[in-house]
């Protein structure tokens, strides 16, 4: 009984929502047909109470809603993107040694749910809306945990959910999880997908994704091939490229002819450019690299490669501080980024020093740049 009550509140926040969107507007334009205009005025303000009331109850969780929601962080490749953790804190099926996380702290494949479909979509709501007061705008609402995206076994639902909002969906993946049926039909919902292929090698894989045991890597290079013949979104791939471990010739050009074997958009080949979990995970030497710039173009078509880290702008709304340590919590920024923003948004000038005394963050020195770093 208990469980059915709550699902039924949940269904009731979705129907807020539409209601207070769509309800009343049909109830105005259906108002000359109503003959009791007191019956009318007390539906409508029934729904406007009842969305309220749900609004302050939700609202009142502010601890789960700062670890759903996080951003705006702009990306290289899709420029403003709100950021949605949809997996517990670092719960991922491979410990990358290139992870700028800090690596997983459970390693598992099987699926789960975290949070609550109909909370994630009121959370998204709200900040949506807070951006908008503050004339921020974003291109797309991703789905990119500290973590695996598809170990939520929500996923479509909240991808469905997010849509009512009317901006367009990213899911970045590690593909681990690609060759489950489920999985490839819950991507299916996502306007936009990210795969990583590091690489076509199994042993290479297991150097550089360090996967769950249980993880079949044929099946995964067998899924993404079989995934891409029903998506009909957007596909892109990532590829990181690791000094001394997948940055030969030989391995690139394996990589580049998978890659051409199946129907995608646009390729990304990338280089560390933040501390990782391993500090092995490294760029290629300056000669190894251009040789890989000149062949990957040559061999693969649409195909972009990002090795460079220029600084990206950093937009904050709501609570400056707070936004700004949550940004940091997702990725390390490079410490005069993070200075400029504090000057930008008029904080405290000391805040990293209190920062730092508070053991939140931590400082960094990767490839001769100075890092913040959550702790």
């Amino acid at each position: 009984m208990r469980d059915t009550f709550k699902k039924l509140i949940k269904c009731g926040m979705l129907l807020a929502y539409k209601v207070k969107n769509n309800g009343i507007k049909m109830l105005t334009e259906q108002k000359n047909k109503i003959k009791k205009n007191n019956l009318f005025s007390t539906i409508k303000q029934s729904m406007i109470d009842f969305c309220d009331k749900l609004d302050k109850s939700l609202l009142d969780n502010a601890e789960c809603r700062d670890k759903m929601i996080i951003g705006p962080v702009y990306s290289r490749r899709f420029g403003s993107i709100l950021v949605i953790n949809n997996v517990l804190c670092k719960t991922c099926t491979y410990n990358c040694i290139y992870c700028q996380t800090g690596g997983a702290d459970c390693c598992r494949t099987e699926r789960g749910t975290c949070f609550s479909p109909y909370e994630l979509f009121f959370y998204v709501r709200k900040k949506i809306e807070e951006l908008e007061k503050e004339n921020i705008k974003i291109n797309y609402i991703a789905f990119r945990p500290r973590g695996e995206a598809t170990l939520d076994l929500n996923l479509a639902h909240e991808l469905r959910l997010i849509r009512e909002l009317g901006y367009k969906t990213i899911v970045f993946t590690n593909s681990s999880l690609i060759w489950n049926e489920n999985v490839k039909e819950n991507l299916l919902f996502s306007d936009i997908v990210s795969l990583k292929v590091d690489t076509v090698n199994e042993a290479i894989w297991k150097k550089i994704n360090k996967p769950h045991k249980r993880l079949p890597f044929d099946a995964i290079l067998e899924g993404i091939v079989d995934f891409s013949k029903n998506y009909h979104g957007k596909l892109t791939t990532e590829t990181m490229i690791i000094k001394d471990i997948n940055d030969n010739i030989e391995e690139i050009k394996n990589t580049c002819s998978f890659l051409s074997s199946f129907k995608r958009d646009l390729s990304y080949f990338f280089i560390p450019q933040r501390p990782p979990q391993k500090g092995y995970a490294v760029p290629p030497e300056a000669e190894v690299l251009d040789k890989i710039k000149l062949f990957v173009p040559a061999n693969l078509n649409n195909v972009k490669m990002i090795c460079c880290d220029d600084s990206l702008p950093i937009e904050l709304s709501g609570n400056y501080e707070e936004e700004l340590l949550k940004l940091i919590s997702i990725k390390s920024v490079k410490e005069s980024d993070v200075k400029s923003t504090i000057l930008k948004y008029d904080l405290k000038n000391n805040l990293l020093d209190e920062w730092l005394k508070k053991e939140l963050i931590e400082k960094i020195e990767y490839n001769n740049e100075h890092f913040i770093k959550i702790k």
